[in-house]
């Protein structure tokens, strides 16, 4: 679609709605599931969570955990308002399991929470993709025993806006999603 234009912006899920209400935005990518009249959504991708703990933790090392291994340890995490989503999945693991964490900061973007860990201020959860980000100073470690849970990736758009792009590019993805190949 070489004749549209896009202007990027950085948005909590939560903001997105907002702004895709007020139609301040075409369309969004979100990690919340959309459940609002006029706007539409699609799951574009689900990903495994995974620790990310300082280089110098003592399961800095391992190939895998569970996360019971991550008891008291300070944690970093998505706060319960600015990153709903995420904040429920996290909490509702921990809870689920029986994980009591020592004291818990809460950070609104992915990469502020693995900064904080990289300067040994806690420990982690994150959507595995965060891992392609190089910091230096955290480990990225695989979850043993939370193969069924994951976090989700929707495009979200107004389903009655004036920019016939927004349904255009919806239609791409879909078609994109069909092709194996473009999810390898």
């Amino acid at each position: 679609m070489p004749e549209v234009s896009l202007t990027l912006r950085e948005m909590t899920s939560p903001q997105q709605l907002q702004a895709l209400r007020e139609e301040q935005i075409d369309m969004g990518l979100s990690s919340s599931p959309i459940a609002h009249p006029g706007v539409a959504s699609l799951k574009v991708f689900r990903e495994p969570l995974c620790a990310v703990v300082p280089l110098a933790h003592r399961l800095a090392t391992r190939e895998s955990i569970v996360v019971q291994e991550l008891a008291g340890e300070s944690f970093i995490t998505y706060p319960p308002v600015e990153g709903v989503y995420f904040h429920g999945l996290i909490t509702g693991v921990l809870h689920a399991i029986g994980v009591t964490v020592a004291e818990t900061q809460h950070v609104t973007q992915t990469h502020s929470i693995i900064a904080l860990v990289g300067v040994g201020l806690g420990v982690a959860l994150v959507p595995q993709s965060a891992s392609r980000v190089k910091f230096p100073d955290v480990a990225f470690i695989p979850l043993a025993g939370l193969e069924d849970v994951s976090a989700d990736l929707l495009l979200a758009w107004r389903t009655h806006g004036n920019n016939p792009a927004c349904a255009a590019a919806a239609d791409c993805v879909r078609e994109a999603l069909r092709d194996p190949l473009w999810l390898a």
